[in-house]
Order: C-alpha cells, then sequence, then structure tokens
C-alpha cells in the first residue's frame, strides 16, 4: 500500500466519500516533481488566482506600487492621503 493509497482510504473514512487522486491538468510548465497528486490543490487554486485575477473589483496593475523610490513615494502618499 502506497502512501498515495493510505491517504485516500483515510480521506474516504473520514469524509464517508469516495474519493479519488487528482493531478494538475491542461497547467503548463510544470516539472515532474510537481506535476502529481500532491501539488494538485495548490497548482488549481494558483491556476484559478490568474484566471480570477481580471475579475476582482478594484484591482489593476496600476494599483501595484512603482519599482523606483519616487513612484513609490508617490504611491505611498496617494493611497494615504
Amino acid at each position: 500500500m502506497t502512501c498515495q493509497t493510505g491517504m485516500r482510504d483515510l480521506a474516504q473514512l473520514i469524509l464517508d466519500k469516495q474519493v479519488r487522486l487528482g493531478k494538475p491538468m491542461r497547467i503548463n510548465g510544470l516539472a515532474d516533481a510537481t506535476g502529481g497528486p500532491a501539488f494538485s490543490t495548490a497548482a488549481g487554486l494558483l491556476a484559478f488566482a490568474v484566471q480570477s485575477q481580471a475579475e476582482l473589483p478594484g484591482f489593476s496593475a496600476e494599483d501595484e506600487p512603482p519599482k523606483h523610490l519616487w513612484g513609490r513615494v508617490g504611491f505611498w502618499l496617494k493611497e494615504n492621503l
């Protein structure tokens, strides 16, 4: 019995539901080590965040602080005064 099988059995016991192991799909560029079931939740949440970023109210790329010093000072003043 592998660790994954043991986790699946434990989840079925605790949740009283059928459980299956998932793996990240349709996500390009993942290393082999992060393409298995252990990273499926994290990969799914990151993919959802990237897709949903444009739908967040009040968020835009312009809201990010500038990289140079005077731009950051101006951003801080705009946000806090």
